[in-house]
C-alpha cells in the first residue's frame, strides 16, 4: 500500500475485470484531471504558436496512452488477485495525484502462498508488455504507421519501470521474494517461463480441472 496520497475503496458491486478496468481509469482521470488540463493547454498554446494542431493531439493522446498503461497494468494485478482470492480479495487503491504511482491493494488478513503473491505482483508488468509485444506484430504484419511505435513505448514505460528493484515496484518485490526462496526460483532466467507454468497450475487448481 502508498503510505502517502489517497486511498479509494473499491465499490462493492464491482465483481468483473472489465468493471474495474473502468471504474480505476476513471479514477486515474479524475485524481489526474489537473495534469490532463495542464497538457491540453499547453497542447493549445504550441498549436496557436506554431499554427499546427497535431501538437494537442499528440499531447493529449500521449498522456491518456500512459494513464491507459496504467490502468491495464493495476488490472492485471486486480484480475489475478480475484482469480486466486476471490471476489472480495482486492479492497482498494492507492493513488498520488501528479505522480504515476497507482497500487492496487489486497486485503491483508487474507493469507497467500509466496507462489500466489509473485503471481499477482508479476501479473500486472509482464501481461501488460505482452500486449506491447503482440501490438508490435500487428504494426508488422499490417504495415501499420511506425509512429504508432511512440505509443507503445509509452505504454511500455510504465511496465518496464515496473519491473526494475528501485524503491517500492513490482520488480523489487519480486526480486525479494525470490531472494527469499532460493529454493523456489533459483535462475531469475526461469522467472517469466515458470510465471506462465505457476499461473496455469493455479487455473486448474481454481477451476478444479
Amino acid at each position: 500500500m502508498i503510505k502517502r496520497g489517497f486511498i479509494i475503496n473499491i465499490p462493492q458491486r464491482i465483481d468483473g475485470v472489465w468493471q474495474f478496468s473502468a471504474w480505476i481509469l476513471w479514477i486515474i482521470h479524475r485524481y489526474h484531471f489537473p495534469s490532463i488540463l495542464f497538457v491540453t493547454l499547453l497542447g493549445v498554446l504550441l498549436s496557436f504558436f506554431f499554427c499546427n494542431w497535431k501538437f494537442m493531439f499528440l499531447m493529449i493522446t500521449f498522456i491518456e496512452t500512459l494513464y491507459l498503461s496504467i490502468g491495464v497494468h493495476e488490472t492485471f494485478h486486480m484480475a489475478y488477485g480475484m482469480f486466486i482470492g476471490g471476489k472480495n480479495f482486492p479492497k482498494s487503491i492507492s493513488i498520488i495525484p501528479y505522480t504515476l504511482e497507482v497500487r492496487t491493494n489486497f486485503d491483508p488478513k487474507r493469507k497467500l502462498a509466496p507462489e500466489d503473491l509473485y503471481v499477482i505482483t508479476f501479473a500486472g508488468p509482464v501481461f501488460s508488455l505482452l500486449i506491447s509485444f503482440i501490438s508490435i506484430i500487428i504494426i508488422k504484419l499490417f504495415n501499420l504507421p511506425r509512429w504508432l511505435y511512440i505509443y507503445i513505448i509509452i505504454f511500455s514505460l510504465i511496465n518496464i519501470l515496473s519491473l526494475l528493484p528501485f524503491s517500492d515496484t513490482d520488480g523489487k518485490r519480486v526480486f525479494g521474494f525470490i531472494k527469499q526462496n532460493p529454493h523456489f526460483l533459483k535462475n531469475l532466467l526461469l522467472s517469466l517461463p515458470y510465471f506462465f507454468v505457476l499461473s496455469f497450475k493455479r487455473f486448474k487448481e481454481v477451476r478444479g480441472i
